[in-house]
């Protein structure tokens, strides 16, 4: 199997932040970014049966109000802050 580097697809939310880092340089100083998705390059290969996206809230995600109707499993938060000392 033959690795690839995927490409990044910004994707602009309401609900999402400005500041991205560590995860990427990506400016949101704009509209905010709530996603990155993360894709085949080559827009002619077949399609994947996973897609990788990173979300970014500046608030909670209410999955019964289906602001994120995709998601069917628990969302767990990642922290920027680092848990070592």
């Amino acid at each position: 199997m033959a690795i690839e580097h995927a490409s990044v697809q910004v994707v602009r939310k309401p609900w999402g932040v400005a500041d991205l880092h560590p995860w990427s340089s990506s400016d949101g100083s704009g509209d905010a970014i709530g996603e990155l998705w993360f894709q085949r390059p080559d827009k002619n290969a077949p399609i994947p049966a996973l897609l990788l996206k990173l979300l970014f809230t500046s608030d909670d995600i209410d999955q019964a109000s289906g602001a994120v109707p995709s998601i069917k499993w628990p969302i767990t938060p990642c922290s920027r802050k680092s848990s070592r000392r």
